[in-house]
Formats: structure tokens, C-alpha cells, sequence
């Protein structure tokens, strides 16, 4: 069932806009550069050594092309982890690159950010990003953590100066479209994509946020350029809560506050479309923007990857997160595979 909301204003809060709801249904993009910093000195060295030659083409790739010799390090359909030095640093990231991989053509990338205390492989295990007609990279914060959070050990500048010698690698490697490179982030990751695309819009794609802390710092110094932004984030987080709060004596912003500026900065004039997804999820989408704006609000959610393998809410199917991003980012999938 879908509802368009034609009162809705541009700034009118979002949780003004589920009142609305619920009374109705129930009654180019380049390379990333680091702003304002100096070019880090990168090199970097990659495991494993073998490459093995490219699988049959699948998702985007032209399916009548030969299998096409991939010079690139990690052989199509496997993840591999790469080493990149950044002003004297190494640090380490996971990439996959997708089945039917082939360098006839240029493939999107996509830069996937853990929680907090997790690892690259742990967001790997759990989304299932790999299913994505793309290149993935799965980053490493050091003392698995991201700036700005209060516990992150690096600074803003760090590690967008790390974001931006992943890409260089990944392009050095492989064939990349400059055009098309997307950020997503859970938790801590969220937090620090959204910060990502506050300070370099012009340079990615899209953002992807799940579960995101939006602590203080997230959107300082944050651009006017409109981004293309999905959020998902669950009403019964108890870690990152959605109406905001405060985490290591730090004030983090609700969900609402954090959209109602969003579609201020991409300039959204039009009603706000409420859809019914399952019994407890709304996704709401902001009309005649400059860029898109997305929101999965999913009731009774908690502090999980929406349908990923940790996720025990049975409203939705298996890979529900995923496949949603993916959809917004125009990115082809393959079939999810679970557990």
C-alpha cells in the first residue's frame, strides 16, 4: 500500500510525517581526494599472489565475451586482502571482486564501513555485500574504529586519506567507474560514511547508512552539495537509539533530525511517498529532490543489519538490507545467499 503524504513540507520532520502514516493505515564522481589535506605517499602490497583466470560472465558483465585474462590480484568471485601504506601507516582492507568480473568494462565500487569492534570480514559475513555486481571493499578501521566516534584512535583525516588509497588500489588493479563509487557504513561505519559524504559529496555516489551513530562530529563542516542518501535504522535500537541520545558521554542525533537535514541539503520540495513494506516497516521517499533521499523505518528493529545473517526479525526476507541499497545505488545483485 502506498500513500503520498501531499502536505509534507521540505522541512517538516519525519516524525510529524509517521503520525500522518499511521493515522492512515490504521483508520561525477572522481577518485576520492581528502579535502583540505596533503596527498598521503601510498604504496601497497597484495595477498593473495595468484590470480586465477576470470569465471563465466554474470550481472552486468556481456555474456557473449570470452573470459577475459583479469591482471588484477584477486581472482573474480573471491575476496583477497589488500595493504595499502598511508603516510607511513599500514593498514589493511578485504576486497571481492564480483563473478564475471571482466575489464572490458568498468564496474562500480563500493567502500563498506564496520561497526564498531568488528572486523572487515565480519561485515562481509553478515551482509553479503559479495552478491552485488561490483567491486567491494571492506575496510579496516584501526583499532577497529572510525572517526569521529569518541573512541576512534584516528582522526577524520586519517582516515579519509585511507579511503582514498583504497581507491587508488582498487583502481590501479581493476577497472573501476569513476562515476559510480558508493560509501556504506553500519554503526560506527554509518556514522563515519555519513561524515564521508558531508565533506566529499561530489566525489561518491551515493551513501548507504545502517544503524548509524551520528555523534556530533559526523556532519561538521558538512557541504551544502546535495548526496544521494538511504538510511535503515530500526526503532528499538537499543545501542544507537533512533531518537537520539548519548553514548561515551557523547550526544549522538536522531534519526529525524539527521533526515529533516537531509532533504534540506538536497533540496527536497515535493511530498513525502510513505510505503508499507511489512507489518512494522515504512519506507518514506522525498519527492523532487536534487538528489535521492530514502528511509526504511523498520518498528521493533534493533541493532542489526536489516535481513542480514544476524538479523532475527522473520518480517523480513533474507538479504532485505542488501538488496535495498543495492536497488537504490542501480547496482545488479545475484541471488542472495544465506546461511
Amino acid at each position: 500500500m502506498s500513500r503520498v503524504l501531499s502536505a509534507a513540507r521540505p522541512g517538516r520532520s519525519l516524525a510529524a510525517v509517521c503520525v500522518a502514516v499511521l493515522a492512515l493505515v490504521l483508520g561525477g564522481c572522481a577518485p576520492l581526494q581528502p579535502m583540505g589535506q596533503r596527498q598521503p605517499t601510498t604504496t601497497y602490497t597484495i595477498t593473495p599472489e595468484t590470480v586465477a583466470p576470470a569465471t563465466p560472465a554474470t550481472a552486468d558483465a556481456p555474456s557473449d565475451a570470452e573470459p577475459a585474462p583479469v591482471d588484477g590480484p584477486v581472482a573474480p568471485g573471491t575476496s583477497g586482502r589488500i595493504r595499502v601504506t598511508v603516510d607511513g601507516r599500514e593498514r589493511d582492507f578485504l576486497l571481492h571482486v564480483p563473478e564475471g568480473y571482466s575489464p572490458e568494462q568498468n564496474w562500480p565500487l563500493i567502500l563498506a564501513f564496520h561497526g564498531w569492534r568488528e572486523r572487515a570480514e565480519t561485515l562481509e559475513d553478515t551482509t553479503r555485500l559479495d552478491s552485488a555486481a561490483a567491486l567491494v571493499a571492506y575496510m579496516e578501521g584501526v583499532d577497529q574504529a572510525w572517526a569521529p566516534a569518541p573512541y576512534a584512535s584516528t582522526s577524520m583525516a586519517e582516515d579519509l586519506a585511507y579511503s582514498q588509497a583504497v581507491v587508488t588500489a582498487v583502481d590501479d588493479a581493476y577497472d573501476v567507474d569513476a562515476d559510480h563509487i558508493s560509501v556504506i557504513g553500519f554503526s560506527n561505519g554509518g556514522g563515519f560514511a555519513a561524515a564521508l559524504a558531508c565533506q566529499i559529496p561530489e566525489q561518491i555516489s551515493g551513501v548507504a547508512t545502517v544503524a548509524a551513530a551520528y555523534y556530533e562530529k559526523v556532519h561538521e563542516n558538512c557541504k551544502d552539495t546535495p548526496v544521494a542518501h538511504i538510511d535503515l535504522h530500526g526503532t528499538a535500537d537499543d545501542v544507537i537509539g533512533y531518537y537520539g541520545g548519548e553514548r561515551h558521554e557523547t550526544a549522538y542525533t536522531s534519526v529525524d533530525d539527521v533526515l529533516e537535514n537531509a532533504a534540506e541539503r538536497n533540496n527536497c520540495s515535493g511530498p513525502v511517498t510513505a510505503t508499507r513494506e511489512t507489518a512494522g516497516t515504512l519506507d518514506f521517499r522525498w519527492s523532487d529532490c536534487d538528489r535521492p533521499l530514502e528511509h526504511i523505518r523498520i518498528g521493533g528493529g534493533g541493532h542489526v543489519w536489516p535481513g542480514g545473517t544476524k538479523d532475527a526479525n522473520d518480517e523480513l526476507g533474507d538479504g532485505y538490507g542488501t538488496y535495498r541499497i543495492l536497488r537504490f545505488f542501480g547496482i545488479d545483485w545475484t541471488e542472495w545467499k544465506g546461511n
